[in-house]
């Protein structure tokens, strides 16, 4: 049982490594966005789908040995997490196992935080790409006009700074 704990110790040891590699492409990506830097994007997302594959060759060895703790416990695999695991330890292992899980759990917050702005960054461009689309082909958008009673109805014009006359 000793080795297998070990061995999970490892896994979620190299886990936290690569979460962190993660973290930090996260933080590049979040500059590249704000600066609008396409070419280190690419870049940038090409080597978190690298580390990402790393993790998941990691992530199906950890199953695996979960598996095998699993038999050797004589319990369920399909619930049979880290904080059970921690259960059936002796105390020097407990706590180094204790202190992987929570490492790699801070560090998936701090990696969902990060994404998070990723995404609200992204979305304020695209939000600003539609308006200024809208603006200049005056796309799905009539003019305003108030009638006699103070209600406003479209009037089939359209509002455009460019005509496709040029």
């Amino acid at each position: 049982m000793e080795k297998y704990i070990n061995a999970l110790i490892d896994i979620l040891k190299d886990e936290s490594s690569l979460i962190g590699q993660l973290i930090e492409l996260s933080r590049e990506k979040n500059k590249a966005l704000t600066n609008i830097q396409i070419e280190d994007i690419n870049e940038i997302v090409l080597k978190e789908q690298f580390v990402q594959g790393k993790i998941d060759k990691l992530a199906d060895e950890r199953v695996r040995l979960n598996s095998e703790i699993a038999k050797a416990l004589n319990v369920n695999n399909d619930t049979l997490t880290v904080t059970e695991i921690l259960n059936y330890v002796d105390d020097g292992k407990k706590e180094e196992l204790k202190n992987i899980r929570d490492e790699i759990k801070e560090k998936i917050s701090e990696y969902k935080k990060i994404n998070s702005q990723n995404i609200d960054i992204i979305n304020n461009h695209l939000e600003y790409v539609n308006f200024m689309m809208h603006e200049i082909l005056g796309e799905d958008e009539k003019s305003l006009v108030y009638g006699q009673k103070g209600e406003t109805k479209k009037d089939g014009t359209m509002r455009k700074y460019y005509d496709n006359k040029a």
